[in-house]
């Protein structure tokens, strides 16, 4: 077997690491996602932050590109996506089929599910135009999970992704150990922070660290997006 097709094997055991206990060579149990990177072969380690650090830089771009369709459906709706539809709230999980499997349970109850379909369908019939639907890139989930979240309830919306990487305005969720971004329209700090989309946007480290110009391979992600560019529409 090539280095090459080694490496991308060892990576998707590693996006499904904590589906089971883990032990190292010695056989020794492995508590963190940190210490089970660090028991692997340098390039499987290396080729894993590589990738997160690309899909950081794409998870942040479709956190704005979600974001703004959200807000613009409520300007010209006067109401956010399934706004009013119950006293409970109502939770979206923007994922493609495949990340929709790996996240069965979710949301717990009381919180009411929408389809990823019927999210399209709502906001294209209030743009008035098609969309297209960006996905976190990860197929598989690790420690953290691989899709984002849209909820409203009563009059507030809210749209997070979770990143390898930690950010001023991210924060951390332990356990185990990853980073949620969340957007909405009221702001909360502390603890549970949430930052509205004006702060955010406007934020120089955000504009730095969603620059295109920091992703290592634009076409790898490029050809792994428009795969699933209409994947509600697809059969």
């Amino acid at each position: 077997m090539n280095l090459k097709k080694s490496v991308i094997i060892g990576l998707s055991s590693l996006f499904l690491a904590f589906a089971s206990p883990i032990a190292n060579a010695e056989n020794q149990p492995i508590t963190s996602f940190e210490q089970y990177l660090n028991s692997l072969p340098k390039v499987m380690k290396k080729a894993y932050l590589g990738f997160q650090h690309d899909a950081d830089v794409i998870r942040l771009q479709d956190l704005k590109y979600w974001v703004h369709l959200i807000e613009e459906y409520q300007q010209k709706t006067g109401k956010y996506p399934f706004q009013g539809l119950s006293d409970k709230p109502i939770i979206v999980k923007v994922a493609t089929p495949m990340q929709q499997a790996d996240s069965k349970g979710y949301p717990p109850p009381p919180a009411i599910t929408r389809s990823m379909k019927e999210f399209v369908q709502t906001l294209e019939t209030g743009l008035g135009r098609e969309i297209d639907e960006y996905y976190d890139p990860q197929y598989k989930a690790d420690v953290k999970p691989n899709f984002y979240i849209y909820m409203v309830d009563n009059n507030s919306y809210y749209f997070a992704i979770h990143t390898n990487q930690s950010y001023p305005f991210s924060r951390a969720v332990l356990p185990p150990y990853y980073n949620k971004i969340e957007v909405s329209n009221i702001s909360q700090g502390g603890k549970y922070l949430i930052v509205t989309a004006k702060s955010l946007f406007n934020n120089k480290v955000y504009q730095n660290k969603s620059n295109s110009k920091h992703i290592e391979k634009a076409k790898f992600f490029q050809k792994r997006r428009e795969k699933t560019l209409h994947a509600t529409k697809d059969k």
